[in-house]
């Protein structure tokens, strides 16, 4: 049964709400825009999420990081893309009103969020990378990127063992918090276990969980999930099956979408022959900064590599194990294809096991996490 936040005028009203404000934006542009503005924009964001809207929310808050950006870290600023999300900000409220006036549910299931879940009792995981991004003062995002062991059964699919599944979590890291990223991951969950556990090269099993019913593949854990490790894998590279071929046929098949990033257009690469031809240095392109770049060789094409400058740790590996030459270890990493060049985030180094190079292994000072999370 329908509350009276969910009523299509209650629905209209809100989606009215943020083309509002984005337009708002637009007319007084970013150097004049009022705290105001922003406000009103935040407000958009938290109410279109709450009505599940989760498309234009996390288009709404991509909009406020850049805006925060503009005014506290004006060298990560980029006008290029603060326009790119207002306009699919504005798009996605606009076309969302029509789709709920014209009752097109077909276009209102593709705007508002992704497919719906499906619980599973239980499926048998293995990690082999994860890709951190730390906005200073805004949030931490780890992406654990997991490979199905057995196959299993969703809402009438089979998923063979080697399927992609991802796992997300989001921090909120306070303005002032002098801690790693890393240290939010040495927290306890309300299932019981820290994501630390996640890195000891054991195998997963995940009970009573949720799986996404189409790809990519997306785990949710209720309150009643749990997560226990089992025995160490032996064979990791079994659990990675890429082709170069498939995915420039998967590329050239694809037809672009005017809501579309580039990066949703994403694949799970294992590149293992490769070398840097290019040294890492530091990005010049507006808004990219401070990020580390590289070019790199593999499959007879040159890739961009890219890592935040602040990863020195992700840097030394890299070189690391660049300076091994032949027969060291693979780079397993996520491509994408951005103005018409391949491009890598490192994710792993995949040898006898992975070597999750993205997680900084200094100590965490426990006193400081305790002291950033209650913070006021």
């Amino acid at each position: 049964m329908r509350t009276e936040a969910e009523t299509p005028a209650q629905q209209l009203a809100l989606l009215k709400q943020a083309a509002d404000a984005v337009e708002e934006i637009l007319l007084a542009g970013t150097t004049t825009a009022s705290q105001s503005t922003q406000r009103s924009l935040a407000a958009a964001f938290e109410e279109v999420s709450r009505a599940r809207f989760l498309r234009l929310g996390s288009t709404l808050r991509i909009v406020l990081e850049e805006l925060k950006r503009l005014q506290t870290a004006p060298e990560r600023f980029s006008g290029s893309r603060l326009a790119f999300f207002l306009d699919r900000a504005w798009l996605l409220a606009r076309t969302s009103r029509r789709a709920l006036e014209t009752d097109d549910q077909a276009l209102q299931a593709r705007l508002t969020a992704g497919p719906a879940n499906c619980p599973v009792n239980q499926m048998n995981l293995a990690l082999l990378g994860v890709m951190k991004r730390h906005v200073p003062g805004a949030f931490s995002a780890f992406e654990f990127r997991l490979r199905l062991i057995e196959a299993l059964e969703v809402d009438g699919a089979r998923l063979e063992p080697g399927t992609p599944m991802l796992y997300s979590l989001v921090f909120p890291a306070r303005a002032g918090a002098e801690v790693p990223p890393e240290a939010f991951l040495t927290l306890q969950q309300k299932q019981g276990f820290r994501p630390t556990d996640l890195l000891q090269h054991k195998q997963i099993v995940l009970e009573n969980a949720a799986l996404s019913t189409a790809a990519p593949w997306r785990i949710a854990l209720g309150p009643e999930s749990k997560l226990n490790l089992a025995a160490e894998l032996d064979d990791w590279s079994a659990w990675v099956d890429w082709s170069p071929r498939a995915w420039l046929q998967k590329l050239k098949a694809h037809r672009p979408d005017p809501l579309e990033l580039a990066v949703e257009l994403n694949d799970e690469v294992l590149l293992r022959d490769w070398r840097l031809t290019t040294p890492f240095e530091i990005s010049e392109q507006p808004g990219r900064g401070p990020e580390q770049v590289a070019t790199l060789a593999a499959c007879g094409m040159h890739w961009t590599l890219r890592v935040d400058a602040a990863e020195s740790h992700l840097l030394q590996a890299i070189e690391t194990a660049q300076a091994g030459a032949e027969g060291g270890p693979a780079l397993f990493a996520m491509a994408h294809v951005e103005l018409g060049r391949a491009v890598l985030t490192p994710l792993s180094l995949l040898d006898a096991r992975p070597a999750y190079i993205t997680i900084s292994e200094k100590q965490i000072d426990k006193a400081a996490l305790v002291k950033a999370l209650n913070k006021p």
